[in-house]
């Protein structure tokens, strides 16, 4: 669990949800000046806020600053874009919700994989924690579909089909 977000973080950094930015009103470092954006991209493309000599996610800040409390459970960003943090893009999250949310990593599609022995393609989701077959089929775009209904009844608004 991510530490907890310190309260007088609001003197000090004002959030824009519709822009999704921050701005220093009372930067802690001389060198940095009020009304300056805050953070930067971190090399897993997360915008990271240091503030007390402790970095913080600005997902997590976003919600804490926007709603007055610090997020309990993952912040995941609907778009999949890890530095777009407009309060309309943020949602909580399981662990698992958060995850439904990724991208493929096969070229066939999400959920999808070329069996060599049967010449065909699988299908399969991950269902309260255990991967689940949906079956053999003889094209990629039919277990892609098979796939995709099943996202959609299970994951519902976290389903990811690209």
């Amino acid at each position: 669990m991510p530490r907890p977000i310190p309260a007088h973080i609001r003197d000090h950094i004002s959030y824009d949800p519709f822009s999704g930015q921050f701005t220093w009103l009372r930067p802690l470092a001389a060198q940095i000046r009020p009304g300056s954006m805050a953070g930067s991209i971190n090399g897993d493309g997360y915008l990271s806020i240091t503030f007390d000599g402790q970095k913080y996610q600005g997902h997590r800040l976003a919600w804490f600053l926007h709603f007055g409390v610090d997020p309990e459970s993952d912040v995941d960003h609907v778009n999949m874009d890890r530095a777009d943090n407009r309060i309309e893009n943020l949602r909580l999250a399981s662990p698992s919700q958060n995850m439904w949310n990724t991208k493929a990593r096969t070229a066939y599609g999400k959920g999808v994989h070329f069996h060599r022995q049967s010449r065909k393609f699988v299908a399969q989701i991950r269902i309260h924690g255990r991967q689940t077959h949906l079956g053999l089929f003889p094209t990629a775009e039919e277990a892609r579909e098979a796939y995709q209904a099943a996202a959609a009844k299970h994951h519902g608004a976290f389903a990811r089909f690209d």
